[in-house]
C-alpha cells in the first residue's frame, strides 16, 4: 500500500484552517505582481496572531501594501479585507493599519 506524499506544512494548516477548493490567485508558490520599486532590501520581521514569527525581504522604498500582500500570500489569505498590520512607528508609539491600499 503506498502512502500519500506529505505536503509541506502551510501556515493555515499549522492553524488547523480548512484546506481551500476554490481556485485563487493567492495558492502557496504563488507571489504576488512585482510591485517592489528599486532599492536596498530590507528584513522585516512580523509576529502572527499565533506568536510565531515569519521574516519577509521587501524593498525599503516599498509601500506597506508589498509587505500585507506577502503576508497574505504567506498564510493563503484569500480575503485580505478583513485583517492589517500594526506596527511600532519611530515614536515607539503603536499604529494600525488595515486593509492597506
Amino acid at each position: 500500500m503506498v502512502e500519500p506524499a506529505e505536503r509541506p506544512s502551510a501556515a493555515g494548516q499549522r492553524l488547523s484552517a480548512p484546506d481551500s477548493f476554490g481556485i485563487s490567485t493567492l495558492e502557496p508558490g504563488h507571489r504576488p505582481p512585482a510591485q517592489t520599486p528599486p532599492g536596498r532590501q530590507v528584513s522585516i520581521r512580523v509576529q502572527m496572531l499565533d506568536d510565531t514569527q515569519e521574516v519577509f525581504e521587501i524593498s525599503q522604498r516599498s509601500p506597506g501594501k508589498v509587505l500585507f500582500d506577502l503576508v497574505c500570500v504567506h498564510l493563503n489569505v484569500v480575503e485580505g479585507d478583513y485583517f492589517g498590520l500594526e506596527y511600532q512607528d519611530h515614536r515607539k508609539m503603536m499604529v494600525r493599519r488595515t486593509s492597506p491600499v
